[in-house]
């Protein structure tokens, strides 16, 4: 005799336990793509939205200095929600 027999002498009692423990794992992991989907979507909205603000304000001289460091942070941005 193992000891995993010994442990578990009724395996059909443990049946509905691994169900509801099976079924909870998928759910995480579900909501862990939806997770890891919404942040890719929002990553990407957020990089645009900088880079056309560092356009908008690289239409005026004085508006360069704040316009190409926020172009270059939706960039990068978008680059980290890509790869």
């Amino acid at each position: 005799m193992t000891n995993s027999e010994r442990m578990m002498p009724h395996p059909i009692l443990a049946l509905p336990f691994r169900l509801v423990s099976g079924l909870l794992g998928l759910v995480w992991k579900l909501a862990g793509f939806i997770l890891k989907v919404t942040g890719l979507l929002l990553g990407l909205a957020a990089g645009l939205l900088f880079m056309a603000l560092g356009v908008l304000f690289c239409t005026t001289i004085l508006g360069m200095v704040i316009g190409i460091p926020f172009f270059v942070l939706g960039f990068l941005l978008m680059i980290r929600a890509l790869f």
